[in-house]
């Protein structure tokens, strides 16, 4: 069950998503593989980062299986790749999500007192339309 105002965000959120993707030309298709790549990243700032909001959930093994080596090791393997797939624009939407993340897990963390399941998946499709949006420009 969600209300109206999460249903037009969600409605609202995919057709931006399927613009950005329908405007991309052959020469763009690199960010494909970027971006869900990078966002499968960058949430993990708000599971390592921030607490679990509720004392169980799905989203709870996640947080206490989550460690910080692992994720700075690949996170220095995501900050390559996106160099590699998409130059310049990699760069820029690496840095985007992650500050994108960091605030908004931030501002959510302070209102509930932590993150659940559902934040972790809302910051997964946040941050694919961020990573459009940010490397877009830049994209070849």
């Amino acid at each position: 069950r969600i209300g109206a105002h999460a249903c037009m965000a969600l409605v609202g959120l995919l057709l931006l998503k399927f613009a950005l993707l329908a405007s991309l030309t052959s020469e763009q298709i690199s960010i494909l593989l970027v971006m869900p790549m990078l966002s499968r990243w960058v949430f993990q700032i708000g599971v390592i980062g921030f607490p679990y909001a509720r004392p169980q959930g799905l989203g709870k093994g996640i947080h206490e299986t989550t460690h910080w080596l692992p994720f700075l090791f690949t996170g220095c393997l995501v900050l390559a790749a996106s160099f590699y797939l998409a130059g310049f624009a990699g760069l820029i939407a690496f840095g985007v999500c992650v500050i994108f993340v960091t605030l908004w897990a931030t501002k959510i963390s302070s209102l509930l007192g932590g993150l659940t399941g559902d934040l972790y998946g809302a910051m997964i499709e946040l941050s694919e339309v961020v990573c459009l949006l940010a490397a877009f420009p830049f994209l070849r």
